[in-house]
């Protein structure tokens, strides 16, 4: 993603390798932005590496790279250079830097043209301003979707995966009006597929009862079960106190049975604890 006032950010005129680079300039007194769209999960030995290329430049002009652990609600220096108010560098130099000290964190990059205030170049022409190329960042990993959940308040929580695969954990505290950063993160991998309850056919009316057949795969030992009845389908759910399960498989199909309440209609879900 990319801020800019006006101006080509790619540039074929100066480059380290290959075709293209990165050019940030200031045609007006504004910082200008290139910000690596991918949230990556940091490692002990994450690194941030590009090249770079500081032209003409004053010394209120700052290239900066910098993190955000944070969803970008605050930014961090990794590295900095101000302007030598002159022409500058005439190569491009490689620079390195360790994440190390962010491991574990989900965080975003940017290159940030900083103006700090007084003289400026304005010009946009080649070799004003800064040049990047041959960005890339080391061992780190790029998680899937992501999805937020508010959990209630307490010193746990319960975590059900939907599938196998690695899992990353992130929690953070709100407050009234105010929501703290997020905490470490925690790895978690799902060897085994959790399990999932389907009905077996319609349910089935006899003698002022009615039985749902129900199979589960991927059986855990000492699973419970919970029939939970409504009136409606968008109505309140309560659990049914008088539902008897009983075995028809091990392991693999269950019935639920239950009185009717007369000629009223209901509505029945599952619920499987473990």
């Amino acid at each position: 993603m990319v801020s800019s006032a006006g101006y080509s950010v790619l540039a074929n005129d100066v480059v380290a390798s290959g075709s293209y680079s990165f050019h940030l300039a200031q045609p007006d007194a504004t910082d200008q932005f290139l910000t690596l769209n991918p949230v990556l999960l940091l490692r002990t030995n994450s690194q941030l590496a590009f090249s770079k290329r500081l032209g003409w430049a004053t010394s209120a002009q700052v290239a900066r790279a910098q993190i955000s652990t944070n969803s970008g609600a605050a930014w961090q220096d990794l590295w900095s250079q101000p302007g030598s108010g002159s022409s500058g560098e005439s190569f491009f130099t490689r620079i390195t830097n360790s994440l190390s000290a962010y491991a574990g964190a989900l965080a975003q990059v940017r290159f940030v043209y900083d103006f700090t205030g007084g003289s400026y170049y304005p010009q946009t022409s080649a070799g004003v301003g800064l040049y990047l190329d041959d960005i890339a960042i080391s061992n780190a990993d790029q998680p899937g979707n992501q999805l937020t959940n508010n959990i209630p308040a307490g010193s746990s929580f319960s975590f059900y995966p939907t599938n196998t695969g690695d899992y990353l954990l992130h929690l953070r505290a709100q407050l009234p009006g105010r929501t703290l950063d997020w905490g470490p993160s925690l790895r978690v991998t799902v060897a085994t597929p959790p399990p999932s309850v389907l009905l077996a056919g319609k349910p089935v009316l006899s003698g002022g009862q009615i039985q749902l057949d129900f199979t589960v795969a991927n059986y855990r030992t000492n699973m419970t079960f919970q029939l939970w009845k409504a009136s409606n389908a968008n109505g309140t759910w309560a659990v049914d106190n008088s539902a008897v399960f009983s075995t028809l498989i091990p392991n693999s199909k269950f019935r639920a049975t239950t009185s009717t309440a007369g000629a009223a209609r209901a509505f029945y879900r599952l619920k499987a604890s473990y």
